[in-house]
């Protein structure tokens, strides 16, 4: 928990997801993310979809501009946070130009291809946007999968040059 919230700046809000309370306890206890950031920091801990269904039902949809999903690199993922119907969840609590942002950094499963497809039965628009540093020995590659309602948060700024399309894969 906490490595987002270093990109965090003052005025931003930051709303944490956690499943296991031990691992908000090590981050404020061994790292520096949490009490560095400027941003304001909530913490929800329990399984994050259903939260958000909690949520959704108690409140409405809580309007994230972008709604970090970051629970894939290892081998065992929790496939219920990509399922159709999660995604559509997430959908409903992003802003209308909102994104949802989908670690999916794993050595043995390639998510691209079940996200593209959900995209297209959703009526999603989908990028990839992956990132290979070159001048960091010590940084590790990344891919993300963005998801959004409106394809124009896609147009301007660093994701136009850098977001790619993602075509569904039917097979």
């Amino acid at each position: 928990v906490g490595t987002l919230s270093a990109y965090g700046r003052a005025g931003d809000e930051l709303r944490f997801y956690e499943l296991d309370p031990q691992v908000l306890e090590v981050a404020r206890r061994h790292f520096t993310y949490l009490g560095s950031t400027p941003a304001k920091l909530d913490f929800e801990i329990g399984d994050a979809r259903l939260s958000l269904e909690r949520e959704l039902k108690r409140q409405g949809p809580r309007g994230y501009d972008v709604l970090a999903i970051d629970a894939f690199s290892s081998d065992s993922i929790p496939v219920h946070l990509i399922t159709r119907e999660a995604i559509e969840l997430y959908a409903r609590h992003i802003a209308a130009d909102g994104i949802i942002a989908i670690h999916i950094s794993n050595r043995f499963l390639d998510l691209k291809p079940v996200l593209a497809n959900i995209a297209a039965a959703t009526g999603l628009t989908v990028r990839h946007v992956a990132d290979s540093p070159q001048d960091d020995l010590l940084a590790s590659s990344t891919d993300w999968v963005l998801l959004a309602k409106d394809p124009k948060v896609f147009d301007t700024g660093g994701l136009a040059k850098r977001a790619e399309p993602l075509a569904p894969a039917p097979q």
